[in-house]
């Protein structure tokens, strides 16, 4: 064999491996895409796309929400997991304008039209049809830090503060879901096709709004 045939039979190898790892690498993008694999900053997709949803989860803590910034696409429907991995209670809202007694001016989760679909250990308010009974036996101990100073106040916030940050149970506030210790739930939420722009997810259980919970919500249009 002389060496220009050499030559060719080692481009025509190297054609077919190149060829290989192509496809390898499309097939790989294929099966991400199908899985419903996020790119968006602040999005954690905890499962492939099941009927369309995306999963997102949202860890609650002392003081703050992981992931922050949290971004999520306009007209599509969320299966949205809050899990209060903190040693006290926290409660989860979403809008705009906080409001000196708590909640927002623009309440983009009551927007959302949230729907209960499973859970522990909370507790949720201004939701549509939200007495879910027997299902959920740890509701009434989910909001025990309601306009409660001591928390805040062993975060280094003294009383006044942790009253002026606490929103008044009996009053409207919007809609929210309160997690205990360790509990979790999940909601179907459908971010609204004309809600684009920059929100804020907070908690105003007394003292924790000021002490820094509150994070970054993101709607792409």
């Amino acid at each position: 064999m002389g060496l220009s045939s050499i030559r060719s039979a080692r481009y025509v190898v190297l054609g077919v491996l190149l060829a290989v790892v192509a496809a390898a690498c499309g097939s790989a993008q294929a099966e991400n895409a199908d899985a419903g694999v996020a790119t968006e900053v602040g999005v954690v997709v905890t499962e492939p796309r099941t009927g369309g949803d995306l999963a997102v989860e949202i860890v609650l803590e002392e003081f703050g929400f992981t992931p922050d910034p949290v971004t999520l696409p306009a007209g599509e429907t969320v299966m949205l997991t809050l899990r209060n991995e903190g040693a006290i209670t926290h409660e989860f809202m979403l809008g705009q304008d906080p409001q000196e007694m708590g909640g927002y001016g623009v309440d983009l989760l009551a927007q959302m039209q949230p729907e209960v679909i499973s859970g522990e250990g909370f507790m949720v308010e201004g939701f549509e049809g939200e007495d879910h009974g027997d299902d959920h036996a740890d509701e009434e101990s989910a909001v025990t830090s309601h306009n409660d100073p001591s928390e805040a106040a062993g975060a280094g916030h003294d009383e006044t503060e942790a009253t002026d940050g606490g929103h008044d149970e009996g009053g409207d506030h919007g809609a929210m879901v309160a997690i205990d210790p360790g509990g979790e739930v999940t909601i179907r939420i459908q971010v609204p096709d004309d809600a684009d722009g920059t929100w804020e997810m907070g908690c105003f259980l007394s003292g924790h709004y000021q002490a820094g919970m509150h994070g970054t919500f993101i709607v792409t249009g």
